[in-house]
């Protein structure tokens, strides 16, 4: 009845203004309410690893979560559909990296310091040619469950495996002094984004590593993002499905709903005196542009990419999706009828869809020989260092 009253677009629409007016305010913290940390630190050891991965791209090979100690708990099979479940950890490749910046005092916070994921397969005897999707959190998934329910099992049920990572600063690596997704420093967003795209790279070369060649990496919102980051910085043809994604995090703190939630009088007083700009406003623009797709290369062909937009989405800039065609121009474009909000909750089956299609198409591609010829070996170390632990 509702929605023959209200059009689509105010419909959709509303529900973001609703949500962004309701988390401003009755939330009990403000984004950034601490001011902006050493973005400058940060921003540079990022450039120059982004710089490093660029550089050696053909030949530098990272290392996989085996040889960083991965360890696995919490083995689980599903009673009512037979699928297998193993919550996996190690230590952020980040920590190490950071001890190693020579003239830096940057660090993440103890609890963000192990990586910690969980990984399903559509059988408990995993096999290694099993096509497989990471997929990252957006802005307040701190858990698995709504990744676990509305994209990954509709996914096992059609032989797809998942990886759902948890980010750096969430969940159970939330920091003690931070409430809920509510990061206190401008800094901890970069920290956590590029702890985010480091720690994906090293759970897609494992599973390359182990011979697993139809890979894809996705998410959602500031999932999304990510994922197209990880992509850019993947040294192997990947399939990567960004959904209601936007193309930075400038004009989503900013100009954006969540802009709405940042503590701009804390940043006022915070402003650095070597700031890009005289207010707080204009000098977030400038940090954040280190977050823009436009600042990373497009991923190596063969490849396929699948955005899905929402038509009423208020979250994202509206000029996005120009963004990213431009930016990508091969990949492919769906819309959905939803706003950011009610796309994330309701347009899942429309995200899984994306994925199975991108991993369809790269299955032709990674059986052209253009892949990982070693993984016969690779192959039963991988399915034993699961199944064995």
């Amino acid at each position: 009845m509702l929605k023959r009253l209200i059009p689509d677009s105010a419909l959709y629409s509303g529900v973001d203004c609703v949500v962004g007016s309701l988390t401003s305010a009755f939330g009990r913290a403000k984004f950034f309410s601490e001011g902006w940390g050493p973005c400058d630190a940060w921003t540079s050891h990022i450039l120059n690893w982004k710089s490093e991965i660029l550089v050696q791209h053909q030949t530098r090979r990272q290392k996989s979560a085996t040889e960083i100690g991965l360890s696995w708990s919490n083995y689980h099979v599903s009673r009512r559909h037979g699928f297998f479940f193993r919550e996996g950890r190690f230590v952020s490749p980040v920590v190490q990296q950071l001890a190693k910046a020579s003239g830096r005092s940057l660090e993440l916070p103890i609890e963000s310091a192990e990586a910690r994921f969980l990984l399903a397969s559509p059988t408990e005897q995993l096999h290694a040619t099993t096509p497989f999707v990471l997929l990252l959190a957006g802005t307040g998934e701190h858990t698995y469950s709504r990744r676990l329910r509305g994209i990954v099992e509709p996914l096992l049920r059609d032989g797809v495996g998942a990886i759902i990572l948890t980010n750096a600063y969430y969940g159970e690596r939330k920091p003690q002094r931070q409430f809920g997704s509510k990061l206190r420093k401008v800094s901890d967003l970069l920290a956590l984004g590029y702890t985010t795209v480091e720690e994906a790279r090293v759970l897609l070369h494992w599973l390359y590593d182990g011979g697993c060649e139809r890979l894809c990496v996705a998410g959602v919102s500031q999932g999304g993002l990510h994922a197209t980051m990880t992509a850019s910085l993947f040294p192997h043809p990947i399939a990567v499905v960004p959904a209601f994604a936007p193309e930075s995090a400038c004009y989503v703190f900013t100009r954006g709903i969540l802009g709405r939630n940042c503590d701009w009088r804390s940043l006022d007083a915070d402003l650095p005196r070597n700031a890009a700009a005289s207010n707080a406003l204009d000098h977030m623009e400038h940090v954040l542009q280190l977050t823009d797709i436009r600042n990373f290369p497009a991923p190596p062909p063969p490849q396929r990419a699948v955005l899905v937009a929402a038509e009423h989405d208020l979250y994202v800039s509206p000029s996005s999706t120009n963004i990213w065609r431009r930016h990508w121009p091969w990949a492919e474009l769906r819309w959905v009828r939803a706003g950011h909000v009610t796309g994330i909750l309701f347009q899942s089956a429309a995200v899984c869809a994306a994925i199975r299609d991108a991993l369809n198409s790269s299955s032709s591609s990674s059986s052209s020989g253009s892949g990982n010829n070693d993984n016969t070996t690779s192959s039963a170390d991988f399915v034993q260092s699961v199944t064995q632990h």
